[in-house]
This record gives structure tokens, sequence and C-alpha cells, in this order.
């Protein structure tokens, strides 16, 4: 009896996994059903995208904001006008922010919470569904002759205030399962009222936008022109910093660094990919350079010394503070 129970415990087992992944096949279609679509695009990240050692996000983040004046006449209108150009809109347009940013999410199970990775979590729409909640509006389905597929999933959301929003999710899924891209547009209309009192509207979009690239090559070392540093107080030194190979994947690194440190030194990463070493005291201390992937750590350490007459004018310095201080305390103080 026990053996037949396990037969058929394996046998339910097999049929759940093979219903789970029959969606990944390639059986969605335009035909394919709202859920089944957005089924599909859940077990994209969570069984191929997450499963890559590293992924790395090309971000860019968009906000604008259109007036609709049309509404509005005369010296009404001009005042408006005016006002707002104050704030950067007196036609109408204007974009508040806009910044890029490479986002990197480990799907490591290290890294997990509660059983699902930040990658995983942060790029679910059922995520935002349950948060947010969205309701279902539309979706498309369209395939490319190279296999990518394009998914555009539309919810809209009402706020506190009444005002609709609308959340419009761009996917491009490659043919072997992994996100390449994802874009959330989000907008809302509400109202704004003029100098005379009359109403308008107000088109607030804001657009999140990735693009993923998946590790291949790990980083096998990284090369740096110094690690032993001796510097001087207020001086600086630039480290050049090689990644190799030079066919890896992320050649982008990071510095490890304990803050408690700063009394004697500094370092940060220059725009051409060097890296700023400046004294801010006297001492010693390190730092590390990390890969993002392939787990390589390189230390610099980092001595700062004095000149005797360094030391001498720092030691008289440091007198006259203790003694301006001690006869600024015998100063009485009026009521």
């Amino acid at each position: 009896m026990k053996k037949i129970t396990k037969i058929l415990a394996l046998f339910m087992t097999a049929i759940v996994l093979m219903s789970s992944f029959s969606i990944m096949s390639g059986a969605i279609s335009s035909k394919s059903s709202a859920k089944e679509l957005l089924d599909y695009y859940e077990n994209c990240i969570i069984t191929t995208s997450a499963k890559e050692d590293v992924v790395k996000a090309n971000e860019v983040y968009k906000v604008r904001s259109t007036a609709n004046y049309s509404s509005l006449q005369g010296e009404d209108l001009e005042a408006t006008k005016e006002e707002n150009e104050t704030f950067g809109y007196g036609d109408g347009t204007w974009q508040e922010d806009k910044f890029t940013e490479i986002y990197y999410c480990d799907p490591y199970e290290d890294y997990y919470w509660e059983g699902r990775s930040e990658f995983v979590d942060f790029f679910s729409i059922k995520r935002d569904i349950r948060r947010s909640e969205l309701k279902f509006k539309s979706v498309k389905y369209s395939k490319a002759d190279n296999g990518d597929v394009t998914l555009v999933f539309v919810y809209t959301s009402t706020f506190d205030g009444g005002t609709p929003s609308t959340w419009t999710y761009t996917l491009k899924i490659g043919k072997n399962n992994y996100l390449k891209s994802y874009s959330i547009n989000r907008y809302e209309t509400f109202v704004e009222y003029s100098i005379g009192g009359t109403p308008y509207t107000v088109k607030h979009e804001t657009v999140d936008s990735f693009n993923f690239i998946y590790n291949k090559v790990d980083v096998k070392a990284i090369e740096l022109s110094e690690n032993d540093i001796v510097i001087g107080k207020d001086e600086e030194r630039i480290i050049t910093v090689a990644v190799k190979p030079d066919n890896a994947t992320f050649k982008d690194f990071y510095i490890n660094w304990d803050e408690t440190e700063y009394d004697v030194a500094d370092c940060e990463v220059l725009e051409d990919g060097t890296i700023l070493v400046y004294a801010t005291g006297k001492g010693k201390t390190s730092f590390d350079v990390c890969s993002y992937t392939g787990d390589v750590v390189e230390t610099v350490n980092v001595t700062v010394k004095y000149t005797f007459a360094e030391l001498v004018k720092e030691f008289f310095e440091n007198i006259w503070e203790e003694f301006f201080w001690f006869i600024w305390m015998l100063i009485p103080i009026p009521y």
C-alpha cells in the first residue's frame, strides 16, 4: 500500500511539474488567455532568468508632466502660465526628473527572502497586482522572427483621492525564455486650478525601463597598479584597475571600505575607472577592490605619514585650539 502511495505521489508531482512547465515550452500564442500569458512571464523570471549567476540591468527612469491649458482663456491663461513659469513649465510640459543607473541583483539562494530572490520579487507583475490592487484591462502578445516574445499588459488602479492610474508593462522575452527588457509606463491625469479658479488637467507620466545582460564569463583577476601606498598628508594617488579576462561580462567593480578609517584616508572610483585615494589624516588603513562575478578581491594598503615639520605644526595647532577653547570658557556670558 505504501509503495502504491509513493507511486501515486510521484505521478501527481510529475503532472504538476509538466503542467507548470508546459507554458514554458512555447505553447503560448496570441490566443492564450491573460492568465496563461502572465503565468508564462512569471515562470520565465523564476525558472530561467533568476537561475543565472548574476543579472545586471541598465535602468533609465523618466518623469514628465504635461498640462492641458485648452480650458483657459485670456488673462487667466497668461497669468497661469506666468505662475507656472516659476516652476519651469510655463509652456505646459516639464521634465521633472531623469536618471540612469546600473542595477545589480543577485539571484543566489543565499540572498533569497522568504524563498524568492530579490530579482524575482522586484520584477514580478503579480507582486504589483497584490500590493497596488491593480485591475486587469488588456494584454497583447507578439512574436518576432528571431523568436523574441513581446508582452504588453495594461492595468489600472485608483489613488485614495479617486485619481485613476494606468500601468503599462512592456516585456521582451528571448526564445531561451530569458527576460531581455522590462518597462513600466505609469500615468495618471489629475485636475489643477488656474489663477482664476478654472480647472485644467495635468497628465503625470513615469517610465521605468530595464535592459538585462546575463553573465557568461566570470572575472578571474583584478590587476592594480599598486597594492601598497605610502602618501603624505593631503596627498592624492591614482590607482589604475585592469579586470581580467578582457571578455569578462561584468568588468565593473566596487570598493569595500571600513568607514571607521575615513579619518586616515578616503577613496572613490572616478568616471574613467581609476581609483582616487587621498589622505585625510595619519595612520594605516586598507580597502578591498571587489568584482561582481567570480568573487575576486584585491586589497590596497594605505599608509599616511606626516613629515617632522607637519607633526610639529599639528602639535602647535592642537595646543592653540585647546588654549583658545580654555580662554573662551573663561569669558563670562552676560544674561
